[in-house]
């Protein structure tokens, strides 16, 4: 193996509990690909540790406003940073971030979306812009909830459709968007001003 892909990929961990920043640490440590770079568990300690290290990545935890925040401070610091949101349930995820991982996203799941938002731009699939205004407003209403983690069962239930309709306006929003998962459509689709 050469001295580069040997490297592991520096990550910063950011979250107000300690708990869940341990599990996150755990996670990605249990990989031969990923090294913890830092934690923070406030916006100014993000930021600061961000400016000070520049890690590859940050996985940002808070919710709301606060995010965003964080998240705008981070790439002002360290604007080579891959940030990646990973909201609490019910709330909206950093609209900045390159990528949205829920809550109750598994840990492939969450490996593989992080995975994913640290490929090179030119080797990621291509966003397709004129596609975000072909997006039906059913579709925004599914995308909402989305953003807010739920599932496709109770996204069905929320709108009262059947569940295959659900899975339907799932396949055709990641289609139009140009998304590989559901966490990079509701990045596309926050960024783009689709949702909010």
């Amino acid at each position: 193996m050469n001295e580069r892909s040997q490297q592991r990929i520096g990550c910063l961990l950011i979250d107000e509990h300690p708990v869940v920043r341990e599990g996150l640490r755990h996670i990605f440590l249990s990989t031969d690909e990923f090294s913890i770079a830092g934690e923070a568990a406030t916006r100014d300690a993000a930021t600061d540790v961000a400016r000070r290290l520049q890690p590859a990545l940050a996985l940002v935890g808070f919710p709301g406003a606060l995010g965003r925040d964080t998240g705008r401070g981070i790439r002002a610091a360290s604007p080579r940073t891959v940030i990646v949101s990973f909201p609490p349930p019910g709330h909206n995820p950093d609209p900045d971030a390159d990528a949205v991982v829920p809550r109750d996203a598994d840990r492939v799941a969450l490996l593989a979306t992080i995975r994913a938002s640290l490929r090179p731009a030119d080797a990621r699939p291509p966003r397709r812009a004129s596609a975000e205004r072909t997006v039906s407003p059913r579709e925004r209403e599914v995308l909402e909830l989305l953003a807010e983690g739920l599932s496709n069962r109770q996204i069905s239930d929320r709108l009262v459709v059947s569940l295959e309709t659900i899975k339907t306006h799932v396949r055709n929003i990641l289609a139009k968007l140009g998304a590989d998962s559901r966490a990079q459509a509701v990045a596309t689709a926050l960024r783009a001003g689709l949702i909010r």
